[in-house]
């Protein structure tokens, strides 16, 4: 569908490369990677025996006896992993909430795994989701939730997630969706003003680096949106994410539409006198 950027590709075989720059919190600010600049201390293990904590050693390390107090002794390495395997990607529609689009984006991602739990069981622990982003010739952010597959050469999980669903014809991936759509709606903490989600919704360890950002109340406006264009939804041969056009050209209209979208951040208007101008 042109008027909303949605859309959803099964992509067969894809690279993946995980590095694990340490700890979020404290530090300098990092450098940036994939578009996100966050703390990245890395791992400063002894040059000789490899340990990471600077008061043990290994017994013939010649550094064991050393006080290195300004960590001349240590060298601060980031872990690197790389496999191939399948992935789902969904073109999300955060750019219809341009003040929250990272909540949008991180609640839409706890929301699948809720979906993902209740669908699957304890069975598909193996599936993770991670973010992409992509700019457009006008500079607009198109921000796509991958869903992959931790096992190498991949499970078939993936596949079948474009399969018809035996109980009522709904595609899987909708069908997940939907799962995850009515727990939302139906756990005990929408009783509790002060909760904006818990452990039995959108919150687990999964997205505990992201936290902050995730909102049982913005999970639900994010599936409501992607389902009310299920029925909308049309197979393409070529990449079904390069067919979508962004809502906006740049980040500044992106921004500007949901200013006025929003009366509550309007400015205060006040009387001037001609001259200011």
């Amino acid at each position: 569908d042109r008027n909303a950027p949605l859309a959803i590709e099964f992509i067969q075989r894809a690279t993946f490369r995980e590095v694990n720059f340490g700890r979020l919190d404290g530090g300098p600010q990092g450098f940036p990677v994939a578009g996100e600049v966050d703390a990245k201390t890395g791992f400063p293990v002894c040059t000789s025996c490899g340990s990471l904590d600077p008061e043990t050693h290994a017994p013939d390390c010649p550094n064991r006896k050393i006080n290195d107090a300004h960590g001349n002794n240590r060298q601060v390495i980031h872990l690197y992993h790389e496999f191939r395997s399948e992935a789902i990607r969904v073109l999300v529609p955060a750019s219809e909430f341009p003040l929250a689009a990272d909540m949008a984006m991180e609640s839409a991602i706890a929301a699948v795994y809720l979906g993902l739990r209740k669908h699957f069981g304890g069975k598909a622990d193996h599936l993770r989701i991670t973010q992409e982003r992509s700019v457009s010739s006008g500079g607009a952010t198109l921000r796509y939730m991958v869903i992959y597959d931790s096992i190498p050469g991949g499970s078939g999980y993936l596949k079948d997630f474009f399969a018809e669903a035996a109980r009522n014809g709904t595609m899987t991936f909708f069908a997940i969706l939907d799962r995850a759509l009515e727990a939302l709606l139906s756990c005990p903490c929408r009783l509790d003003p002060e909760k904006d989600g818990c452990y039995r919704c959108v919150l687990s360890h999964k997205i505990s680096r992201r936290m902050k950002d995730v909102s049982r109340s913005m999970a639900i406006k994010v599936l409501q949106r992607i389902l009310e264009e299920r029925d909308r939804f049309v197979r393409l041969a070529d990449q079904a994410a390069a067919r979508v056009d962004p809502l906006y050209d740049s980040r500044l209209e992106e921004l500007f539409v949901g200013v006025l979208r929003s009366p509550e951040l309007w400015p205060v208007a006040v009387s001037a006198k001609p001259e200011m101008y």
